[in-house]
């Protein structure tokens, strides 16, 4: 069994990780490095086009953000793949921070970084444990299950 270093946590450490995911196949490092693209397009996924454009919208209305649990690299991927720079501000990732969801530190450093108040903010996630974390820290927080609900929800919450 590897003993595998926490890249949910930590930063610097992605080519330390795969190397080790590497030695314990006991296979080379173009096997890692495939293993390793192959997570990142798992991981990143395809963008929501509809979803994204909808906060790029609300950036004149509203702060956006986000705030992920991540692993070491996701910066680099989901900007090189999906810009979300250009239409989110702060970016909080667990392995940058060190803190995870739902753990309240983590929501607490959010407010922080936002300069905003638990009541002002509205928070989505894909998994409900982590819209729990946000309620318990004073967020409003909806769990995302279809675009149409999410936007009619950030909406009611902007009026």
């Amino acid at each position: 069994m590897a003993e595998l270093p926490d890249i949910s946590r930590l930063v610097g450490i992605r080519a330390d990780y795969w190397a080790r995911v590497g030695q314990a196949l006991d296979k080379d490092s173009s096997f890692a490095e495939a293993m390793e693209a192959e997570m990142w397009d798992e991981y990143c996924g395809r963008l929501n086009s509809e979803l994204f454009d909808y906060a790029s919208s609300l950036r004149s209305r509203a702060g956006v953000a986000i705030l992920s649990n991540s692993v070491d690299g996701a910066r680099s991927e989901e900007e090189r793949r999906f810009e979300f720079s250009a239409v989110f501000d702060p970016i909080l990732y667990s392995h940058e921070t060190g803190l995870l969801k739902p753990e309240p530190e983590a929501y607490e450093n959010a407010l922080e970084r936002l300069g905003a108040e638990a009541e002002d903010v509205f928070f989505i996630d894909d998994h409900e444990i982590c819209a729990e974390g946000a309620r318990a820290v004073g967020m409003n927080a909806i769990m995302h299950r279809d675009n149409t609900t999410t936007i009619a929800a950030i909406e009611e919450f902007l009026r």
